[in-house]
């Protein structure tokens, strides 16, 4: 996971470091993760999920951020699957058939879940670059659909 921040100011303080109780959870892993896409689980070698909220960052008559204001989001979903007869129906799937699709991480009574209402993708062609495997590339932008949101995170 790489995050980046924007913040308006910075504290320091001079005071000791707080004390942090360590999660008692598991992590997520991927072992835990199903991929959903067209309504089908697929199998995925491996996914990049990005979300960028555009935030802009206004200072006014000061050195440090007086305001942060998102522009606009962007949610883009990469993912690798094997090219077989079970993933052709994602080849294409752009705007006339862009596919819906969750990732659900799910470890013992915790489910985190990123839902994603239509995902287009743009067509590129699978590799054949000897006899190994042929592995489609998907890179889609996720889209909303009627009053549903491009992106929809649950953690419970």
């Amino acid at each position: 996971m790489a995050l980046e921040l924007i913040g308006e100011t910075e504290s320091v303080s001079a005071t000791a470091f707080p004390a942090i109780t360590p999660p008692v959870d598991a992590p997520y892993v991927w072992q835990d993760c199903v991929v959903t896409l067209n309504s089908v689980a697929r199998v995925v070698t491996q996914f990049e999920l990005a979300i960028d909220n555009h935030l802009e960052a206004r200072f006014s008559n000061s050195q440090t951020a007086t305001d942060l204001y998102p522009t606009d989001r962007t949610v883009h979903l990469a993912c690798t699957v094997p090219f077989t007869g079970d993933t052709t129906d994602l080849y294409g799937a752009n705007t006339a058939g862009a596919a819906a699709g969750s990732l659900v991480f799910t470890n013992g009574a915790h489910a985190l879940t990123f839902g994603l209402a239509q995902v287009q993708f743009a067509d590129h062609s699978p590799v054949v670059a000897g006899k190994g495997e042929i592995l489609l590339h998907l890179n889609g932008a996720a889209k909303k659909s009627g009053s549903t949101s491009e992106l929809v995170v649950t953690n419970a």
